[in-house]
Order: C-alpha cells, then sequence, then structure tokens
C-alpha cells in the first residue's frame, strides 16, 4: 500500500521562502550540477553549450562552434560528475561520452558499446565504473574503466524512464514510469526500495544523501525521507532541476536560471 505521512510547512505567502533567500541569477539551463569544489556546471541541451560558474561568476562556456575540433553536442543528456574534477555527458544522438575538466577542457571522446541500441541514461559510481542504461533493451550495463567489455548490472529490472545517481557509493534509481526509488549497492545488489509519495505527481527526484531526496513537483519542492515517511514542503520554485543540501541550508537551481539557497 502506497502510504505517506506528509508534513506540510505552513506558508503565509508562498513567496516568502524566496524573499529570504540568497539568490543568483544565471542563465536558463535545462539541466545543473554542482562539483566537489562548488563549481556550478549547467547545460543547455538544445544549443549543445555548457557553463561553468564560480563564486557568483560565468568562468568558462563549452560550445562545438568554437573548437576547430568541431565536437557538437546533438542529445546531451545531463552533467555527470567524477571526482575530483572530470565531468561526464552522455551524446545520446552521437553514441558518444564525452570528459571534460572542471575548466571545460575537452579531455576524451569515447563512442558507445556497439551492443548499446538505446542509450538513455549514464552515471558514473564510487568506483569510477560507468552505468549506461540500454532503454530498447531495459538493461543497465556496466564497463569498468579502460575496458570495452559490457557487463549486466543489477539484480532486479528496469523498465520505462529512469535516472540514476551516485550516493555515498550506492546508486540511487529513479523508476519514473512506476514512481519508485530503488537504491543499490555499487554491485547492483537491492538494498532498498519504496514507493514515491502517491499523494504528489513527481517530475523529477533528485538524493541529497542516503536518508533524504528531493521531490520536483509543479508547485514546488518537498523533502522526502522515506525511511521515516515524513514528506515536507521547502520551496515553492518552480522548475527545479537540481538541488544540494549542505549542513542546514538548501541550493536551488531553477530553469530559469535563478539560483537560491534557502534555509
Amino acid at each position: 500500500m502506497r502510504s505517506i505521512r506528509c508534513i506540510f510547512l505552513l506558508l503565509v505567502l508562498t513567496a516568502l521562502p524566496l524573499l529570504s533567500a540568497d539568490t543568483l541569477f544565471i542563465m536558463p539551463c535545462d539541466e545543473a550540477a554542482i562539483n566537489y569544489f562548488g563549481d556550478v556546471i549547467t547545460l543547455s541541451r538544445q544549443e549543445g553549450i555548457l557553463r561553468r560558474y564560480a563564486d557568483g561568476q560565468l568562468k568558462q562556456v563549452f560550445s562545438g562552434k568554437s573548437f576547430s575540433s568541431k565536437l557538437i553536442l546533438q542529445n546531451p543528456l545531463r552533467p555527470v560528475h567524477d571526482e575530483p574534477d572530470k565531468i561526464y555527458v552522455m551524446d545520446a544522438a552521437a553514441g558518444t561520452i564525452i570528459a571534460w575538466d572542471r575548466f571545460l577542457n575537452v579531455h576524451a571522446a569515447t563512442p558507445l558499446h556497439r551492443d548499446i541500441v538505446s542509450p538513455a541514461d549514464f552515471m558514473v559510481t564510487s568506483e569510477h565504473d560507468w552505468l549506461i542504461y540500454d532503454r530498447f533493451q531495459d538493461q543497465i550495463h556496466q564497463i569498468h574503466p579502460n575496458q570495452h567489455f559490457l557487463h549486466r548490472w543489477g539484480d532486479r529490472p528496469v523498465s520505462g524512464d529512469i535516472r540514476m545517481y551516485n550516493v555515498d557509493r550506492h546508486v540511487f534509481i529513479h523508476l519514473i514510469d512506476h514512481q519508485r526509488l530503488r537504491i543499490s549497492d555499487d554491485n547492483g545488489r537491492t538494498l532498498h526500495e519504496y514507493d514515491l509519495p502517491d499523494s504528489l505527481l513527481v517530475r523529477r527526484l533528485i538524493p541529497l544523501d542516503m536518508q533524504r531526496s528531493a521531490l520536483i513537483v509543479k508547485e514546488g519542492v518537498y523533502i522526502w525521507e522515506p525511511k521515516e515517511e515524513t514528506c515536507r514542503f521547502l520551496s515553492p520554485l518552480e522548475d527545479v532541476i537540481y538541488l544540494q543540501a549542505r549542513n542546514s541550508s538548501y541550493t536551488l537551481i531553477s530553469s530559469r536560471g535563478m539560483l537560491i539557497t534557502v534555509p
């Protein structure tokens, strides 16, 4: 039974959390991430442009049109970090995984294995292995560094649209079509599986740590703790694409280019 005790934070004015928060404006984007150094990396998928912000300032921009190699991103998915300073983006249309350093210098462009038919998601584990989800085969494949052999990953089936995240030596899988969260170890052994709150129409799930995840809905952002069976409202900010928890504050990034920090 999909049941959850939702604890709602009562708001006098829905805009109050935004007015009291630290706010920074950046370029609109489709995907974003914050790396080990606190840099904000954003991706504009349609234009195929990566941007790096540090200390609130735009520092570097990658666009294939500005490079002699003409490495143009056709259908990039999202930036994925591999600590301390590597950034990966899988280009699903080109069947390639591109690696940059934190300053957006291109390091490598690696073609996907020929047996991957329809690449739909990509992440890097804490052991620096690649996990690639093939939507056509409904299978997650694992590739070890400097090897070209595919290994089946995961002890339970996956299907439909999914998103994978690396969290503290674990892999969080948002089974989007099934509205479920699966938590596995790096070897693919399932440790926990939870139904998302059925009272919410979740657009995106972003893990914050082993206990908490952010649930992005049309009305804003909730903080969900499945083990504690709690779900509290955090912010009415719309179109959130990334969220990071640090100490007692949260940094939210919206697709409209608003970056705010709320307590």
